[in-house]
């Protein structure tokens, strides 16, 4: 009996920068090789701000299998390439995450057409901002997200 093949592509492997062994969708992408932690962002902040991006995470990391990947100056989410970030402040959390559309809300701070879809910035700065509306915004980033991905994988 012959083996049905899958219908869903193998994903391209992702290519390691020989510096600093981070993974990225894309040969030679353009990035800083510059190692930092979560840890490091949250250093010296109150514990108000800790705790706003401990929830925060927590709602992105509820969305699906996330790779954490901070950067100098943010955090990235992302499945292969990045769904959303928290730049992590003195006072807040700014946050940023890719749509297929634009929202409309009077939360979003700005919402900028780039490739690969809306991307809509917003400040959090109290836990009631980590709200279910939040929530369903980044579950919907990182399907499309997967999505795109997955489109993109099948060429």
């Amino acid at each position: 009996m012959r083996k049905r093949q899958s219908k869903i592509p193998a994903s391209k492997p992702l290519w390691p920068c020989p510096r600093c062994r981070r993974q990225f969708k894309n040969r030679n992408q353009a990035h800083s090789c510059s190692q930092c932690t979560v840890e490091q962002h949250l250093d010296g902040k109150s514990s108000e701000i800790v705790e706003l991006y401990d929830r925060f995470a927590e709602l992105v990391l509820r969305c699906g299998e996330v790779v954490v990947a901070p950067t100098k100056t943010r955090v990235l989410f992302k499945v292969r390439t990045v769904f959303a970030t928290a730049g992590v402040t003195r006072n807040w959390l700014d946050v940023v995450f890719v749509l297929g559309r634009r929202l409309q809300s009077r939360r979003i701070k700005r919402a900028l057409a780039e490739y690969p879809g809306i991307v809509h910035h917003l400040r959090i700065e109290r836990i009631e901002d980590l709200d279910e509306e939040l929530a369903n915004w980044l579950q919907e980033a990182f399907d499309h997200c997967t999505q795109k991905n997955w489109r993109e994988g099948r060429k």
